[in-house]
């Protein structure tokens, strides 16, 4: 039952960080177990979580993209040898940004999928909760 587990984790510490912030005192009323997100603050919350994955790999994406699509002749030396040189060479040919190319249709994709899916499992497991399912 690991969302079970996670949630026992979850609970445990945030009570902690809590009773630190507070001076060792567990109140109850501060806890952030009692703190219940707005369904569009879950999808708000999901969606640039979600974002966040595409926009810290698409340089490696592009690094890999291109070091497939370059044709290897004989003799003739790669453009595109290793994931450090790449990067450089196209920073420096293209610009730092060329590295994110492709970012905004990935990002059209990915976010929405990521914001309901993260939206549907916080309203459902609450839910879970007040029926004393979980």
């Amino acid at each position: 039952n690991k969302i079970l587990e996670y949630k026992n984790e979850k609970k445990k510490t945030t009570n902690t960080a809590i009773a630190s912030k507070n001076n060792g005192e567990n109140n109850e009323d501060t806890a952030i177990d009692n703190v219940k997100l707005d369904h569009w603050q879950s999808l708000l919350l999901g969606g640039l979580s979600g974002g966040m994955g595409p926009l810290v790999n698409n340089p490696l994406d592009v690094v890999k993209t291109r070091m497939q699509k370059q044709v290897v002749e004989p003799g003739k030396e790669l453009k595109y040898k290793s994931l450090f040189q790449s990067c450089i060479t196209i920073a420096k040919e293209e610009g730092t940004p060329a590295l994110w190319k492709g970012i905004t249709p990935r990002l059209m994709r990915i976010m929405p999928g990521q914001a309901i899916t993260f939206m549907t499992y916080e309203a459902v497991s609450s839910r879970m909760e007040q029926v004393n399912l979980l």
